[in-house]
């Protein structure tokens, strides 16, 4: 009996340790260990692996009787890359109830953060697409993500093999579907992105800080490059604009957004690439309003536009298999033509030519074959050009891509 009553207590007291709550006041959750396990998941703290038995299994960390983390603004997780899709869910623990948030990754990226709203946590689960195992290499509450305010993405900055997470329009990544920053493949500029579609209606998505003063209400426009390789494209342009703190994946729909554009895709579509050369393509803030351009008819400014920092996604819709490049995803806010913070962003298309944000700086303007075409000094001017694409070097920066239309 005595031996007995021993290990009921030894099982009492191990259940007991499992059950602990995370201490909030300690920012490094993975040194506090995983102790919250859905639907058979298992953490060995020894080599920081969660094994998975099954699709959507968890492990995670448990906050119910003091889940205060007004203290954070973010929970991070960084792991060894795996060829399914991640997912974090933080449920609160509040009355009345606040919808869970969630967001889902391609498990290429090898890391995850999402915004935690300022009420009280009850849980956190790390969640899987597939059978598998999870190697962590850090999990940590923080404050907000310093976003760099620029109005193009050019990843010039970023290190090549970069990658940047994706979702599909039906609200779930696909591990397959991948973009990553790699070589120019014309050598125009030094990196672009390069997306590789698994299925249609494919993003990526980045979180957006605009120049000082600028706030989605000043976007007119939005612009990108792209490169198909040896073929003349038509294929639908997707796009979302949502709130920083929007569920990404499981199962939100892009058309949840506030503002969701999918152009013309079986009937109509719009060019989006040239064969052997780098295409500009351009979307209106008007294009995205117009129910006969934009199959998303509830698209809707209001919500977004007081925003400076925000979710933004972009892609091509194409067929599984299809690789293709984008580069200067660029933001064009009224009154000034293209706002950049990199002297590679003193140059945008106008009607009938170019206009350099400059003063007394020589512009060099070549033809996509590297024949020169027109050599000037620049003074916040517009160069008037016929139609065609360019490379223009402005002063010391370095070159720049411009179809003139």
């Amino acid at each position: 009996m005595k031996k007995t009553l021993l290990i009921v207590c030894a099982l009492l007291l191990s259940l007991t340790g499992f059950a602990v709550d995370a201490d909030p006041s300690n920012p490094d959750l993975l040194a506090q260990g995983l102790d919250n396990s859905w639907n058979g998941a298992t953490y060995d703290a020894a080599t920081k692996t969660i094994t998975y038995p099954a699709a959507w299994a968890g492990m995670g960390w448990t906050f119910w009787d003091n889940g205060n983390l007004s203290a954070y603004s973010t929970l991070t997780i960084e792991f060894e890359p795996v060829d399914y899709n991640i997912q974090i869910i933080v449920e609160y623990n509040d009355d009345p109830k606040t919808p869970q948030s969630e967001k889902s990754i391609p498990g290429s990226v090898g890391k995850l953060t999402i915004d935690i709203l300022p009420t009280t946590v009850g849980q956190i689960v790390i969640q899987n697409s597939a059978a598998g195992t999870l190697t962590l290499k850090a999990a940590y509450l923080g404050g907000d993500v310093v976003i760099e305010p620029k109005s193009v993405l050019d990843f010039e900055s970023d290190e090549l093999g970069t990658v940047y997470p994706t979702i599909h329009g039906w609200g779930w990544p696909d591990a397959a579907t991948k973009a990553e920053v790699a070589a120019d493949p014309l050598g125009v500029s030094t990196k672009s992105l390069k997306f590789a579609a698994a299925n249609y209606d494919a993003v990526a998505y980045f979180e957006v800080a605009l120049p000082e003063g600028k706030t989605v209400a000043n976007i007119t426009a939005i612009t990108f490059d792209s490169y198909f390789g040896a073929e003349d494209k038509f294929a639908a342009v997707e796009l979302f604009i949502a709130p920083k703190t929007a569920t990404v994946g499981g199962g939100t729909a892009f058309s949840a957004y506030p503002v969701y554009l999918k152009s013309p895709d079986t009937v109509d579509p719009i060019q989006v690439g040239q064969a052997n050369e780098w295409f500009n393509v351009s979307i209106t803030r008007e294009q995205i309003l117009d129910n006969t351009f934009n199959s998303n008819a509830t698209s809707d400014f209001t919500t977004v536009d007081p925003l400076t920092q925000f979710l933004f996604g972009i892609g091509v819709s194409v067929g599984g298999g299809t690789e293709y490049y984008l580069d200067n995803i660029t933001f064009v806010l009224d009154g000034t033509g293209i706002v950049q913070v990199k002297p590679i962003a003193q140059v945008c298309n106008t009607a009938g030519g170019i206009l350099v944000n400059a003063n007394n700086e020589k512009v060099s303007i070549y033809g996509i074959d590297g024949r020169l075409v027109k050599q000037t000094v620049a003074n916040n001017n517009t160069i008037s050009l016929t139609q065609g694409a360019y490379i223009v070097k402005v002063g010391a920066a370095k070159p720049v891509k411009v179809l003139v239309k």
